[in-house]
């Protein structure tokens, strides 16, 4: 097993503005992807990068559903106003970073396209950003407020980088947090992929029986898959680390 010091800022992750309300994870479709955002389900293996919270950036495949139903809803209260880089927004008492992304993971788990292959996996992706500044996370909880009032075809907006609800905080975010761009690959392989800038890449890579430890492209070592690419984004984090003592 190796290790890599690091901040647990740096090595935690990042989702969803790109998995910022970021995700990521599987979505329609046959082909093999390798593209921000990009998801494919099937066989085939499907992967997603991110830097932030719930939004993805890049192409996606599968027709966008109507609103979903039975979510939660975030209520403030008391007006505060909030700079996210060049956005002012004007909002009530913001609720916690878990609990936004509990709405926000509700709102979009039936939406299609959908960066991430279960509820989970996009509560993982979210709410692990707890650790960041309390700037970085006010921001965050409110971006996820915007996206917990999204429709699908809003979302899917968001996914495909078009104009959305959500676009300027999203936009905001990225000046406020500093997240280091993570890739998922989901399917019958798995793996994740953190490069943060002026560090070493590291690699989590499973492909049949077995995952390999892999920084800047070497591999450093390896341990028995045991069947983690059926498992959610939290649990496949948790054997990586495990294995390789690599914290996404």
């Amino acid at each position: 097993m190796m290790s890599r010091s690091s901040s647990p800022l740096r090595l935690a992750f990042g989702i969803a503005l790109t998995l910022g309300v970021g995700c990521t994870g599987t979505g329609s479709g046959d082909a093999d992807s390798e593209t921000m955002g990009e998801t494919s389900t099937g066989s085939s293996n499907s992967m997603s990068s991110t830097s932030l919270p719930m939004e993805t950036t890049g192409p996606t495949s599968g027709e966008s559903s109507g609103d979903t139903s039975g979510n939660t809803s975030v209520a403030t209260t008391d007006e505060t106003t909030t700079t996210t880089g060049d956005t002012t927004t004007t909002t009530g008492d913001v609720p916690s970073l878990e609990e936004t992304c509990t709405a926000a993971c509700q709102n979009t788990e039936g939406c299609v396209p959908n960066p991430f292959p279960d509820f989970e996996s996009c509560m993982w992706s979210c709410a692990r950003h707890d650790e960041e500044s309390s700037e970085c996370v006010q921001g965050l909880a409110i971006y996820n407020v915007c996206v917990s009032e999204m429709t699908c075809e809003e979302y899917e907006a968001s996914l495909m980088g078009q104009p959305n609800p959500c676009q300027e905080l999203g936009q905001g975010i990225s000046e406020i947090c500093d997240i280091c761009p993570l890739s998922v690959l989901s399917g019958d392989n798995c793996g994740m992929t953190e490069a943060c800038e002026g560090e070493p890449k590291i690699e989590y890579r499973c492909m049949g029986d077995t995952c390999a430890c892999l920084v800047d492209d070497e591999k450093q070592g390896e341990c028995p898959a045991a069947d983690i690419c059926g498992a959610d984004f939290g649990t496949q984090a948790e054997a990586a680390k495990e294995c390789c003592g690599f914290e996404f």
